[in-house]
């Protein structure tokens, strides 16, 4: 069953801009580098054939395994018929030629967008840290994404005003990372994406507002044909997305998992209810002016 949110019954008043510059911030970046990755992948194909090329004229030549070290796990298994270490391989027929093809095919693959702006905890750099939460893999990981932002961030947006809300999100974001950091130290595979710091957004919506209920389409629905719509407490959905983030985290650990950054999630999430209480227990949490006048009427 596809379980997707539309909406909440939560009063929400004024102009989010915070929310609204986030989610336009996220989808000019995917556009500009859903362009940059069509050079890359020309420039990445280039590579490829000028190595298979090379190493055809000179099938004995091979490249010191450093040369492949930037690479994911996945890639350097593909090339590792090319590789070796061997100070005798060293001196074989077209190494320079072979060894140049090689450097020049991870040239390439470097500079890809998601490898140079995302964050790989292997290879750290203030670029990727920063970079890597405005970055979405496909236009369904970017819709998702900001669906959700759209559904919370407005609401924390307005209760909390904009300057808390921006820096919820970019703490949440930073502690996301470092958890993904801390699961993973020496992955290569870039961390993209606003999912912790989404999630911790939806940690602060959960302390502030967990009697409001998310709107909700199910389809397939298996009692009846097409969709339904069901409304959710928050206090039930949120607390159920953490422990299934927190469950299909630890099985990533033990190498089970499907390559996604679950321990970002559960980071960002528990920023998100760490932030949300500091604001409660110091009286910073602003009101809606229309929420405080109904609860002195009632």
């Amino acid at each position: 069953m596809l379980i997707l949110p539309y909406g909440h019954d939560k009063s929400v008043y004024g102009r989010q801009w915070i929310t609204w510059f986030l989610i336009a911030i996220n989808v000019v970046v995917f556009l500009v580098t859903t362009l940059m990755d069509r050079g890359a992948d020309e420039r990445i194909r280039v590579a490829v054939d000028a190595l298979d090329s090379a190493h055809e004229i000179y099938p004995e030549a091979r490249v010191p395994s450093a040369v492949f070290a930037p690479l994911q796990p996945r890639l350097r298994a593909v090339l590792a018929f090319i590789a070796s270490d061997d100070p005798d391989d060293a001196d074989a027929p077209g190494s320079f030629e072979v060894r140049k093809a090689a450097k020049r095919l991870v040239a390439a693959v470097e500079d890809r967008p998601s490898t140079r702006f995302g964050y790989r905890p292997g290879r750290p750099s203030v670029t990727g840290f920063l970079g890597s939460p405005f970055l979405h893999a496909d236009i369904w990981h970017l819709a998702g994404n900001m669906l959700f932002l759209w559904i919370v961030g407005t609401v924390i947006e307005c209760y909390w005003e904009s300057l808390p809300f921006a820096i919820l999100y970019a703490v949440s974001a930073a502690i996301g990372t470092l958890a993904h950091h801390l699961a993973a130290p020496t992955s290569l595979i870039p961390l993209i994406g606003a999912s912790g710091a989404i999630a911790g957004v939806m940690g602060a919506f959960l302390v502030g507002h967990p009697r409001t209920r998310v709107k909700m389409f199910l389809f397939p629905w298996f009692f009846r044909p097409g969709f339904a719509t069901r409304a959710v407490p928050v206090w039930l959905l949120l607390p159920g997305w953490f422990f299934l983030q927190l469950g299909f985290g630890i099985q990533a650990s033990t190498g089970q998992g499907e390559g996604v950054a679950y321990w970002a999630h559960v980071g960002g999430f528990l920023a998100g209810v760490a932030g949300a209480v500091i604001m409660k227990l110091g009286g910073w949490v602003v009101y809606d002016a229309a929420e405080v006048l109904k609860s002195e009427r009632a």
